[in-house]
């Protein structure tokens, strides 16, 4: 699938069998913007009842579990307890004062692309998949720990048969997947808000949001990121002080990507 349609759908009605298969992380979602503090917001867009009533009850009675204060460190902290796609979103807004005031954007900065690794054994299947072959043909050396884990993918150091050192870049397992949902679910937020908050309208949400959708698609496949390495290298090849890395593009695919080592 092209990087360009990979995320058509999102923008698409919200549909029953979607909204079905989507519900359960719907009324996760809900329920935790409703514990940091956003009740009257989702009051109004009319979504606040995919929060139980014994948990809205439950959050009245109790300040320490529900408070309202802070709400942009409190947003800040969700979109950490949310995942990937909410770490993004926080990212993208930190960077719009056009949508959210200086204290959300404040929060917002403090997010970080980071999140807990995956086990080896995952990393082993989904390279072996995507290049169609046993890892330990493809590498000599391949250090089962990886040096960073961020919410799309991690990376792992290893070496090639001719010795050369690499960096190999690894897409979580499912995050496609995840990240759909999550965009139709904001999706239908958007939806919301427009319908029942007329001022939310003026800030075109439903721009953003396509605007956003194709920034994860370009992340999502890793041959994009090649080209541009690739790109950058051609540009400054006689250039001395800039340090560029090599894509190896036999070992590299939409959810692999194998570069060149550099200290």
């Amino acid at each position: 699938m092209s990087t360009d349609k990979q995320y058509s759908d999102i923008e698409d009605n919200f549909s029953f069998f979607r909204f079905v298969g989507d519900l359960n992380r719907l009324r996760h979602i809900v329920s935790v913007l409703f514990e940091a503090g956003f009740g009257e917001i989702m009051g109004r867009m009319k979504i606040i009842w995919y929060v139980s009533l014994t948990y809205r009850i439950h959050c009245l009675f109790s300040e320490n579990k529900c408070p309202q204060q802070d709400l942009p460190e409190r947003l800040r902290v969700s979109f950490e307890k949310l995942g990937p796609t909410f770490m993004k979103l926080g990212q993208v807004l930190s960077m719009r004062p056009d949508l959210v005031s200086e204290e959300y954007i404040k929060e917002f900065a403090k997010l970080q692309d980071s999140a807990p690794s995956f086990s080896y054994d995952i990393v082993k299947a989904t390279i072996e998949s995507e290049l169609k072959k046993p890892i330990r043909t493809v590498f000599a050396e391949f250090d089962e720990k990886p040096i960073a884990s961020a919410s799309l993918g991690q990376v792992h150091r290893a070496r090639l048969h001719n010795g050369v050192p690499v960096a190999v870049k690894v897409q979580r397992p499912d995050i496609a997947k995840l990240l759909q949902k999550d965009m139709r679910i904001i999706s239908y937020f958007i939806n919301k808000a427009e319908r029942y908050m007329p001022e939310v309208r003026r800030l075109r949400p439903r721009d953003a949001l396509h605007a956003f959708t194709q920034s994860l698609a370009r992340e999502l496949d890793y041959t994009v990121e090649g080209r541009n390495a690739d790109r950058f290298r051609y540009n400054f090849r006689d250039e001395k002080g800039i340090v560029t890395r090599e894509i190896f593009w036999d070992y590299t695919t939409t959810k692999v990507l194998t570069m060149e080592f550099v200290v």
